[in-house]
């Protein structure tokens, strides 16, 4: 069996800047440490809300977003739901918005799968579409999902053709 390199700090030069940003380098590529959290650990999310988004289980990738209004929609119609939720999500990261798999098989309503960045400090809202008979939402109920990603975002470089 390889006997596993232990993880170490590198320092990697940016360009355009004074500043060289901390990378851990662990055999799978290289990550840069946001903050005062490192590669494997978790930062923190900061939120104001009625109903606190919550992971259905140790082993959930999303966070269960609540209806904050009641709402009925008609068969074959869509509705703007208000979360209550205003998210300060981490730095390298954004949210998306996913369906709730209970909803999607039991009762055909499926949310519109939207972006959050991080800078964005106004109130979550999902919209549903129905594609099923009539169903109410009630305030409490549980609408979608909110999965949290890291991102980059590369220098861009035009080019005349590109590498084969």
């Amino acid at each position: 069996m390889e006997s596993l390199e232990p993880v170490h700090m590198k320092t990697i030069p940016v360009a355009h800047s004074t500043k060289s940003l901390p990378f851990i380098e662990h055999g799978l590529g290289h990550f840069q440490s946001y903050g005062s959290y490192g590669v494997w650990s978790a930062p923190k999310m900061r939120v104001v809300c009625e109903y606190l988004p919550v992971r259905s289980s140790m082993g959930a990738a999303g966070y269960d977003l609540y209806a904050a209004e009641d709402c009925t929609m008609d068969m074959a119609s869509c509705a703007i739901i208000n979360t209550g939720l205003q998210l300060e999500i981490p730095v390298g990261h954004y949210g998306k918005i996913e369906g709730l798999t209970s909803l999607a098989f039991k009762y055909n309503v499926v949310p519109f799968g939207g972006i959050i960045d991080e800078d964005y400090r106004g109130l979550v809202q999902v919209k549903l579409f129905n594609n099923g008979p009539r169903y109410r939402v009630n305030k409490g109920d549980r609408i979608a999902q909110l999965i949290l990603h890291r991102y980059c975002v590369p220098t861009i470089e035009q080019v005349e053709t590109l590498t084969t």
